[in-house]
């Protein structure tokens, strides 16, 4: 096959961070999004609407896609950061290991 770079896609550099969980003085524990654990090229596109993904009871609504290198580490608990702004990931892309891209469903933080 035909083995394809997609970087020239890619144009704004983002960063990830993941939760630690830590315990408070009262034994209680509290996340805290402190480590960035990688940063990559990538590019945000804004959804024309906002689209709700039903997960049991909760409707969650993402308004931005991220497309990237599918060799990415991005789990559901990460935020995405693009310089002042802040996502949360809704939706990681687990669809398909063997492709060249993810496609990472967000919801902007404001």
């Amino acid at each position: 096959g035909v083995c394809m770079s997609l970087d020239h896609l890619y144009i704004s550099s983002f960063s990830s961070q993941r939760p630690t969980v830590t315990q408070d003085q009262y034994g209680a524990g509290a996340e805290t999004f402190t480590t960035n654990i990688s940063s990559f090229q990538g590019r945000l596109q804004q959804k024309r609407t906002n689209e709700s993904q039903q997960s049991g009871k909760v409707t969650v609504t993402s308004d931005h896609n991220l497309y990237c290198d599918a060799a990415n580490d991005i789990n559901s608990k990460d935020r995405i950061l693009l310089g002042s702004r802040t996502f949360e990931v809704i939706k990681p892309d687990n669809s398909n290991q063997m492709s060249i891209f993810q496609k990472v469903e967000l919801l902007e933080i404001v």
